[in-house]
């Protein structure tokens, strides 16, 4: 089987140069900047940093971020390179809050106590770790677990 047939994630296994993952990738998703060539991590060509979430947050993560930085200071160009990274953190961090939230909703909306309990007891820590990180107030976390407990025992009461 030849490298360029193969999609991204199998490209990666044992492939010697990085031209190959860096072709698949692109075919894989337009989205994808082409100049990473499957190293990851945090990129820094001139003015421009570009951070490959795949390596920082997992493979599964297909998103990208440019930015060009105005600092004429090392430390101010680290700091800038530093504020892309943790934004895509908290980026991934506040989807995997909202996914786990509508998981439960979603069971609710569909009126399966079981499958609601079991995605709110999943759901907690991620709630939880969003509440002591700073992500939001934990009094917002309280709250959310809260409506949703609330939701779930009134399906169990009907």
């Amino acid at each position: 089987m030849s490298r360029s047939s193969r999609s991204p994630a199998t490209a990666g296994e044992g492939a010697d140069d990085a031209g190959a993952l860096e072709k698949a990738a692109a075919q894989a998703d337009p989205r994808w900047l082409s100049g990473l060539g499957g190293r990851g991590g945090i990129h820094a060509r001139g003015t421009i940093a570009r951070v490959d979430l795949p390596r920082i947050l997992g493979q599964n993560a297909r998103l990208n971020l440019e930015t060009e930085f105005v600092a004429n200071i090392k430390s101010a160009e680290k700091r800038a390179k530093q504020s892309v990274k943790r934004r895509a953190h908290n980026m991934a961090a506040r989807s995997r809050l909202r996914t786990s939230i509508k998981k439960v909703l979603n069971a609710i909306g569909a009126g399966q106590k079981d499958e609601a309990a079991a995605a709110l007891k999943a759901a907690q820590p991620v709630i939880d770790t969003h509440g002591h990180q700073g992500h939001h107030h934990r009094n917002k976390a309280a709250r959310h677990k809260r409506e949703l407990n609330a939701k779930i025992k009134a399906i169990a009461a009907k």
